[in-house]
C-alpha cells in the first residue's frame, strides 16, 4: 500500500508515494472488509509518523542535535555517539574560526580610485568680465612663467576709462582757470574781500575732485593691466580645445580659462576615498602619525607594483556622481615612466596596518552594526 505525504514538498509532485506498507495474509480465504479497514488505519498512522520523521531528517544539523539529545538520555548507541562527535567537531571548527578572527592579525588593505596629476599645477582664472581679444597658446604648448597666454577686452572698462579721463581733464582745466583768476585778483589794486575766499574754496573743491578721479583711474588702469593674462609657472597647457572654447568668446570673472602643469616635474595621485572606507583610513592615518603607505599599478605597467605615501587627507567630504567621497593626495615612488598623462585612472591600495582577521573579513557588517547601534 503506498504512503503519500499529507503536505507534499514543492520539489515533489503531488500523490507521489515516499514509502510502501506491505501486508501479508496467510489465510486461504480472501481478505475481509474489516481487514482492509485495519490496514488503512495502520497506513494512515504509520504514514504520518514516517512523513514527519522524513521531514525532520531533512533539517540541517538535526542528526547531530539528535545525537546530542541521545547523549543526554545516556544512550550508548553507536548512532548517538556518532552524532555527538559530529556536533563536537562542528563546535570546535566554529570556535577555531572565531578565535582566528579575534586573535589572528592580517593586513587591512582598502581600495581607492586615483588619478595621476602633476604636483605643480595651476588653474588660470578670468580677472573680470570681458571678451577674448587674442589667444596666444593652445593645448600641449610649453610656456614659461609670465608668458602671455591670452588678452581680454572689456568695453565697459574702456568706456569707464574714457569717462573718468574726460572728467579729470575738465576738472584740471577748471582748477587752472581758478588759479589764474586768483593770480589776477591778487595783483589787482582793488579787489573785494570775499573774492579770495571764494576762489580758495573752489580750488580746494577741485583738488579733492581731481584726487578722487585719479584714484578711480588707478583702479580702472590696474584692471586693464590684467587684460594680458600671463602664465603663473613653467609648464604645458593641459586644457583641450582652447581655440574652440575661448576664441572671441565672452568670459565671466572667476571663470577657469585653462590649466598649466609642469609635466616634467614630480607627480602625485589624487585619491577618492569612499565614505564607507573613510573611518578605517582615518584611524590608520592617525595611528601611523599621518604617514600611510600605499601601493598602485600604472595602467601601462600592470606587472609592476609601486609604493607611495599618503601625504594629505581632506577634512571635508563632497558629493560626486551621487557618491560621498573624501579626497586625498599621495606621493609616487621614484623611477617613474616618462609618458605619464594627467588624469590617468589608477587603482590604489591603502595599507591600513594589521587588524584582527574577523574585522578585515567582516568590516562592512561590523561598521554597519556600529553605525546602527550608535
Amino acid at each position: 500500500l503506498p504512503m503519500v505525504s499529507v503536505k507534499p514538498d514543492a520539489e515533489s509532485p503531488p500523490n507521489r508515494p515516499f514509502a510502501l506498507l506491505v501486508v501479508e495474509h496467510f489465510r486461504e480465504r480472501l481478505a475481509t472488509p474489516l481487514l482492509r479497514d485495519d490496514c488503512d488505519r495502520i497506513l494512515r498512522t504509520c504514514g504520518l509518523v514516517l512523513d514527519r520523521a522524513r521531514r525532520l531528517d531533512a533539517i540541517p544539523l538535526f542528526r547531530w542535535l539528535h545525537g546530542f539529545a541521545a547523549l543526554r538520555t545516556r544512550s550508548t548507541s553507536q548512532a548517538a555517539w556518532s552524532g555527538w562527535l559530529k556536533l563536537a567537531a562542528m563546535c570546535c571548527g566554529i570556535a577555531a574560526i572565531v578565535t582566528a578572527g579575534l586573535w589572528m592579525q592580517v593586513p587591512l588593505n582598502i581600495r581607492a580610485a586615483g588619478q595621476l596629476r602633476p604636483r605643480e599645477e595651476r588653474v588660470v582664472f578670468a580677472p573680470w568680465d570681458g571678451i577674448t581679444a587674442h589667444l596666444s597658446v593652445d593645448h600641449g604648448q610649453s610656456v614659461k612663467a609670465n608668458d602671455i597666454l591670452m588678452e581680454l577686452r572689456s568695453s565697459a572698462l574702456d568706456s569707464e576709462l574714457e569717462r573718468l579721463t574726460g572728467e579729470w581733464r575738465s576738472a584740471q582745466q577748471r582748477w587752472a582757470a581758478v588759479q589764474a583768476a586768483r593770480t589776477l585778483e591778487r595783483n589787482s589794486a582793488r579787489r573785494e574781500e570775499s573774492a579770495p575766499l571764494s576762489y580758495a574754496g573752489q580750488e580746494e573743491e577741485l583738488k579733492q575732485q581731481m584726487a578722487s578721479l585719479e584714484s578711480q583711474l588707478g583702479v580702472v588702469r590696474s584692471q586693464l593691466a590684467q587684460a594680458q593674462i600671463k602664465s603663473p609657472i613653467d609648464g604645458q597647457v593641459m586644457t583641450w580645445g582652447l581655440s574652440q572654447i575661448l576664441t572671441s568668446r565672452p568670459v565671466a570673472r572667476g571663470q577657469a580659462l585653462m590649466t598649466i602643469g609642469r609635466l616634467n616635474g614630480d607627480w602625485v595621485l589624487e585619491l577618492q576615498i569612499e565614505d564607507r572606507d573613510l573611518a578605517a583610513v582615518q584611524r590608520a592615518w592617525d595611528e601611523q602619525s599621518q604617514s600611510l603607505a600605499i601601493s598602485y599599478r600604472l595602467p601601462n605597467d600592470l606587472k609592476v607594483r609601486s609604493e607611495g605615501q599618503l601625504e594629505a587627507l581632506a577634512i571635508a567630504s563632497e558629493q560626486q556622481d551621487g557618491r560621498t567621497i573624501t579626497k586625498g593626495t599621495a606621493s609616487l615612488g621614484k623611477d617613474l615612466p616618462t609618458n605619464l598623462r594627467p588624469g590617468t585612472p589608477v587603482e590604489v591600495q591603502l595599507h591600513c596596518g594589521d587588524k584582527p582577521a574577523g574585522y578585515v573579513w567582516l568590516r562592512g557588517v561590523i561598521d554597519a552594526i556600529r553605525n546602527w547601534w550608535w
